[in-house]
């Protein structure tokens, strides 16, 4: 989850046959990116096998 306005994102994962997991909450923005209004792109990266991003908000 982001939350551009408080300039921060929460990390959740859900292993393959389980459940989701909290990997972190609230994580800042990185200083360069402290003044940021609107997000309208995003980007996963695997350096071994892929990834799928599901039931991605921003708030």
């Amino acid at each position: 989850m982001i939350n551009i306005p408080a300039h921060t994102y929460s990390i959740f994962v859900t292993p393959p046959g389980g459940s989701e997991l909290t990997v972190g909450t609230n994580f800042a923005f990185r200083t360069e990116q402290n003044t940021v209004t609107s997000l309208d792109h995003f980007g996963v990266y695997a350096a071994t096998g892929s990834n799928t991003t599901c039931n991605f908000t921003v708030q």
